[in-house]
């Protein structure tokens, strides 16, 4: 990001916006997402992590899948984070 958000290119501002909810994603940016997010579980499904965000779970998950949970929240509004995250950790079956 550039300067107090001056300097930023126009990509990178959509990119944000839709992060934050502030526009819609397109198709190409859905696909970004739900391929973002299919990676970081699948990273969690190999380490048997049920839950990234308590105890031991989230000790393994920052160590073992830290690039591929930086590319979900990178690639993902923050509500679908959320959601999916939480929808993930109710019934990873799903998954």
């Amino acid at each position: 990001m550039g300067l107090f958000g001056f300097f930023t290119s126009a990509e990178e501002q959509r990119k944000q916006e839709v992060r934050t909810g502030a526009r819609a994603p397109d198709r190409t940016e859905r696909r970004k997402c739900w391929d973002a997010r299919d990676e970081f579980f699948k990273c969690l499904d190999k380490y048997d992590v049920i839950d990234s965000t308590k105890d031991e779970g989230k000790k393994i998950a920052e160590k073992q899948c830290a690039k591929e949970h930086k590319g979900f929240e990178d690639n993902c509004a923050a509500a679908w984070v959320g959601f999916s995250s939480r929808l993930y950790y109710s019934y990873p079956e799903l998954s």
